[in-house]
């Protein structure tokens, strides 16, 4: 590879089809992958060709893979190359029958974000097969609608209820949180997004009216703003009685400008944001001035054991913050009623939390 790069690109597998997870660093460039001794990642397997595939770092600081004309073929994330294509970390190779993770591990730096591989106890080797299972999951749409309340801390009416989905994933009610990577290694995430969304739409219409209805977004739908409009248009033009709150996470704004349209597009379609877990990833100053979310969620950890004295300060002072700018603000995660009792003292709007009810059925709030 090119010296002097921020980053170090590696493969991750079970090289003697054992429980050894073996990490393999690309190198050289180009780096050759094949069944021939000259190469430099050997796989001693009858599908793999003799010259299978090789790794080139180009000019423009991309990592891509081109397949040699091999026999069995080259396959990124599910899919059969049929000459090359750029990576991306975290994207999955198969060279005949032979499975890789693409992992990459920049230099620590105090002003830069450390990217850290996955440790062999998450690196599943049948992660295609979860592919192939997902997909069929996404096809039958054999996904769920929850639902759960926000309440006002001041009187106890409720504002809304943020959509929290589940999949039918092999025979297990199974959460979002262990859906997305699968989804995120095969390229699924957006047709798994979107279809989440679209149940909870369709079954919003059972939840009591007059109520907001919170929605999750996918840091990869904020990569084309354009589309993830017109895909909540086209929800409004069918469900016109619905009043939705979209919720971000902070670190997936990807600039000021960003955010900026966004909030324009979002908001002459009535639609309003939240910033989700404000505050414990990068905390966006700028945005809350320049372009003004209408609500900000903050995680029940502000409020932990052990938070401290500084901590508590600074949560006073984001709180003040946000209502001298006149946003909204919820804590997520309440489960008693004394962290309820002081989310009002430190004088949050809302609450959001088992406290006040769990993920359920729109009918249920009947």
């Amino acid at each position: 590879m090119q010296a002097g790069t921020p980053e170090s690109w590696f493969l991750e597998g079970y090289l003697d089809g054992g429980d050894r997870l073996w990490r393999t660093p690309l190198g050289a460039n180009p780096f050759i992958v094949g069944r021939g001794p000259g190469s430099d990642l050997v796989l001693p397997a009858d599908g793999v060709s003799f010259h299978h595939a090789e790794f080139q770092l180009r000019r423009d600081g991309g990592l891509w893979v081109v397949d040699q004309g091999s026999r069995n073929g080259t396959f990124v994330n599910g899919r059969r190359l049929k000459t090359e294509e750029r990576l991306e970390e975290g994207d999955l190779l198969r060279f005949a029958d032979q499975e890789f993770r693409l992992g990459r591990k920049r230099v620590v730096s105090p002003f830069g974000r450390q990217t850290v591989s996955l440790s062999a106890e998450d690196f599943e080797p049948r992660l295609l097969g979860q592919g192939r299972a997902l997909e069929e999951m996404i096809e039958d749409r054999q996904v769920l609608a929850l639902f759960q309340p926000l309440v006002s801390l001041r009187d106890e009416e409720i504002l809304g209820y943020e959509h929290l989905g589940r999949g039918r994933f092999q025979g297990e009610i199974t959460s979002p949180a262990k859906l997305f990577p699968i989804a995120e290694a095969l390229g699924l995430e957006g047709r798994l997004n979107r279809l989440l969304r679209e149940v909870s739409f369709e079954e919003a219409a059972a939840l009591p009216p007059g109520r907001r209805l919170f929605i999750n977004t996918h840091p990869k739908e904020l990569e084309d703003v354009g589309t993830l409009v017109d895909s909540l248009e086209t929800v409004l033009q069918s469900w016109p009685e619905l009043d939705l709150v979209v919720e971000i996470h902070e670190t997936a704004v990807p600039d000021l400008a960003v955010f900026r349209r966004l909030r324009q597009e979002l908001g002459v379609r009535g639609i309003d944001i939240a910033f989700d877990d404000f505050g414990t990833g990068q905390a966006r100053l700028v945005e809350l001035a320049d372009a003004t979310p209408r609500y900000l969620k903050f995680d029940i950890v502000w409020l932990s054991e052990g938070a401290g004295a500084r901590r508590g300060a600074l949560l006073r002072s984001l709180l003040g913050l946000a209502k001298d700018l006149g946003i909204e603000t919820i804590l997520e995660g309440v489960e008693t009623p004394d962290q309820a009792r002081q989310a009002g003292e430190l004088g949050f709007d809302y609450a959001q939390g088992f406290h006040y009810g769990r993920p359920a059925p729109a009918s249920t709030f009947r």
